[in-house]
């Protein structure tokens, strides 16, 4: 699952490193990870720095906590354009990237079934 949110960019799985209870937290920079866990009431020391990984920075939580984060996430939506939550400028264009990318996509399923 990848989830887009206010905190950061994350990318969920269950992957072998994890319990049956567990799902595996990953992100591309360590502060939105810390992000996640100052929200969850998770302790930092937990995320690990796999400098060679595809997800360079990652964190085993419970199910359960994940789903409650996600489900936070959805309830405080206030923005009408999430895009326009991001300060970041390197941020904002990375996600205006997979914005891009997604419409482009959308268009040309469009066009396909003209």
């Amino acid at each position: 699952m990848w989830l887009f949110t206010v905190d950061g960019f994350f990318s969920v799985v269950k992957d072998n490193y994890c319990s049956d209870a567990e799902l595996m937290v990953r992100a591309r920079v360590r502060e939105d990870l810390e992000r996640f866990c100052k929200r969850m009431a998770i302790d930092p020391g937990g995320i690990l720095e796999l400098p060679e990984a595809d997800y360079r920075f990652r964190i085993k939580v419970r199910r359960g906590r994940w789903v409650a984060y996600a489900g936070s996430m959805a309830y405080e939506i206030e923005y009408s354009n999430f895009k326009n939550t991001v300060d970041d400028h390197r941020r904002h264009m990375a996600y205006m990237e997979c914005w891009r990318a997604l419409h482009d996509w959308q268009e040309a399923q469009t066009e396909n079934k003209a």
